[in-house]
């Protein structure tokens, strides 16, 4: 039974969701753009929609991990499996109103069509978006889309960095939902260990403190970095499934930028200049630390940039109360 304009109309009307939380997409936004007649109806939603979906009787649909639920003829999910570097809020906050309806931008549409295979119904449908797209292009201001490519899954930890690097908005889309605590540990456990190392060459420190001090302050590093992510997550929203992933990759990121801080404690210069260049690289990685851990809480838990900064730093001021709350009460036991 295909889906026409107007009973498509009809059909998303009485699903009664809330403007501006939703766009259509797939087969059902090319029927809208008047490309095609589709057999289901396929939506992007936003988070805070998707979750309360099955209480208004929403099943996770077979397959798809709980991903993607169906209500008769019509799917909702918050991405689309081959465009995963971008979240619901990018699809939702741009999209084109076509007979009333809030429908996917076409050049998304075609990236995600194409990225499907090459398949004849594939090219196909191709063909009919390009004819869109040629016919847009002939109109004042139009800018023809760029392709923003799909990234796998991180395979290694080497790979993870590596996109963190050098695609971080990418990386942490393609690698949403992937806990990495083993890594985590071992990159703490090595900053630790290389700032330990320079308080024994300054006899600040012995061997022993060496031996068993970066294992205890990793873990408790780690940690605290659940708790701040935790904290963050309530802020930011999304998933509270995925904090506890999410906290082991923002650890990697923390690390990542703090260890040059620590790196410049090796460095044989006078202590003058360690100080100044430690100054200077902390107040660096702070900010390129506070950016990286805001893009990976964009894509974690669907939320912009600036509230996931918002959500570290509440994390953070939440966490320091925390253990001076429990500071002044050993020292009130104490005394």
């Amino acid at each position: 039974m295909y889906v026409e304009q107007l009973p498509l109309h009809e059909r998303i009307s009485a699903l009664d969701l809330p403007t501006g939380s939703y766009a259509l997409a797939g087969d059902a936004a090319l029927a809208a753009y008047g490309l095609l007649e589709a057999g289901r109806i396929d939506l992007i939603v936003s988070p805070a929609v998707f979750r309360g979906l099955p209480e208004r009787g929403w099943t996770a649909l077979p397959g798809t991990d709980g991903n993607v639920l169906t209500c008769g003829d019509v799917t909702a999910r918050t991405r689309l499996h081959n465009l995963s570097h971008l979240s619901a809020i990018d699809f939702i906050s741009d999209v084109d109103q076509v007979a009333g309806l809030p429908v996917l931008k076409v050049h998304w549409l075609r990236q995600s069509v194409a990225a499907s295979g090459s398949s004849d119904a594939v090219l196909w449908r191709l063909g009919l978006i390009d004819q869109t797209l040629g016919a847009a292009a002939s109109q004042p201001g139009f800018a023809r889309p760029v392709a923003q490519p799909t990234r796998p899954r991180s395979r290694t930890t080497w790979a993870y960095l590596r996109g963190v690097l050098t695609e971080p908005g990418q990386t942490f889309y393609a690698d949403r939902g992937v806990g990495m605590w083993g890594a985590a540990y071992g990159l703490t456990w090595v900053t630790c260990f290389i700032s330990m190392l320079f308080d024994l060459g300054n006899g600040w420190t012995n061997p022993v403190q060496l031996i068993f001090g970066p294992p205890i302050a990793a873990g408790f590093i780690l940690l605290v970095r659940r708790g701040i992510t935790g904290v963050a997550r309530r802020v930011c929203g999304g998933d509270p499934g995925i904090s506890s992933s999410t906290a082991s990759q923002a650890a990697i990121v923390a690390t990542l930028t703090a260890a040059p801080v620590a790196a410049i404690d090796l460095l044989p210069v006078p202590l003058i200049w360690i100080s100044v260049l430690t100054l200077v690289a902390a107040a660096f990685a702070l900010f390129i630390g506070f950016w990286l851990i805001g893009l990976l809480y964009s894509a974690a838990f669907d939320c912009s940039l600036a509230r996931g900064v918002l959500g570290e730093i509440a994390g953070g001021v939440v966490v320091t109360l925390v253990f001076l709350a429990i500071g002044l009460g050993l020292g009130g036991l104490v005394a």
